[in-house]
């Protein structure tokens, strides 16, 4: 699997709130890189960051373009949260031993009202 299309697939498992499916993307000891500056490492954590998130509505993110070379994505992205505010977020993956994420970065750009 290519890097853009690992990208997609997040962004797809995400929206279809599919926790197994969405961890499954993740090498074990991979790192998250949140907006705010924490950090989260490994499936573990991870899983517990995407209950919280999915519990609370999760966001409904939509690719608006993505780059990549054959290791590595960066994607431009609109992201719908529960409450309806629409943040413009870029977000970087690169891709570990085999095809899946070694670690991840997401980075808000601003903000607007819908």
């Amino acid at each position: 699997m290519t890097a853009e299309n690992l990208a997609r697939a997040y962004y797809r498992r995400i929206n279809a709130k599919d926790l197994d499916g969405l961890l499954s993307l993740f090498d074990d000891n991979a790192v998250f890189n949140l907006p705010d500056g924490r950090v989260v490492e490994g499936k573990d954590a991870l899983r517990g960051m995407y209950e919280h998130v999915f519990a609370a509505g999760g966001p409904q993110p939509q690719p608006v373009k993505i780059v990549a070379t054959a290791t590595d994505a960066a994607a431009e992205v609109e992201v719908t949260l529960a409450n309806g505010e629409v943040l413009h977020m870029a977000s970087f993956f690169s891709m570990g031993v085999g095809e899946t994420f070694a670690s991840v970065g997401v980075y808000q750009r601003g903000r607007r009202e819908s």
